[in-house]
């Protein structure tokens, strides 16, 4: 695929993923490699902050430690064609084609996640029933996470981890170093309580998502 140039050579392309790594993807490809405790990770944040070179550096990363460069696969998913298609049906051929089990899953990088119809509700089938799936994605809309109410991210649910590329990065790598679990009260996108309770409160500005 087009998307995904490393298949052939092993390499993702420097213009993708440059040299200097940005502070998440220090941190974030250790999570996925490591993927405990199991959780999907979301980068949150506006357009042109670094959150597809952040994915880039991760998948590059994740190849350089040993991953079968077929197992790590890239969607943007904003693309006219990927959006017509079931995320469902994407994921189903993926797993296919890699081969992919619980021991070996598929790394996934999705690229402006919440233009996939059923976005949310596809994450929650993927994590409750196991499909050997270990997903990062990214969303530059705040309005279109609010607007889903996500069982996914109620009190008591653990499936997704926000890290907001707007933080600082001592708090991104806080953030990364730890579990976190979905909230909802505060004004975060969708509810991630202690990204809002660690983004500093200068005068005059406001948390992400906030009104």
């Amino acid at each position: 695929m087009e998307q995904n140039p490393w298949h052939s050579d092993g390499v993702v392309p420097e213009t993708w993923a440059p040299k200097v790594e940005r502070p998440i993807a220090k941190f974030l490809w250790k999570r996925l490699r490591a993927n405990e405790p199991r959780r999907f990770q979301l980068v949150l944040g506006p357009r042109r902050v670094g959150k597809s070179t952040s994915l880039y550096q991760s998948g590059r990363r994740l190849v350089a430690e040993g991953v079968n460069r077929r197992r790590i696969w890239w969607l943007r998913l904003d693309h006219p064609l990927l959006m017509q298609l079931d995320l469902g049906v994407l994921m189903r051929l993926i797993i296919r084609q890699s081969n992919a089990t619980e021991a070996s899953p598929v790394f996934i990088f999705l690229a402006e996640l919440t233009y996939a119809r059923d976005w949310d509700l596809w994450l929650k089938t993927f994590y409750d029933e196991r499909w050997p799936l270990t997903i990062a994605g990214s969303s530059s809309s705040t309005a279109a996470i609010r607007k889903r109410k996500l069982e996914s991210c109620n009190p008591s649910s653990k499936r997704i981890a926000g890290v907001d590329c707007a933080l600082p990065t001592i708090q991104r790598r806080m953030l990364l170093g730890r579990s976190e679990r979905c909230g909802s009260k505060g004004r975060s996108i969708v509810g991630w309580n202690r990204i809002v309770a660690a983004r500093p409160h200068a005068a005059g500005r406001q948390p992400a998502g906030g009104t």
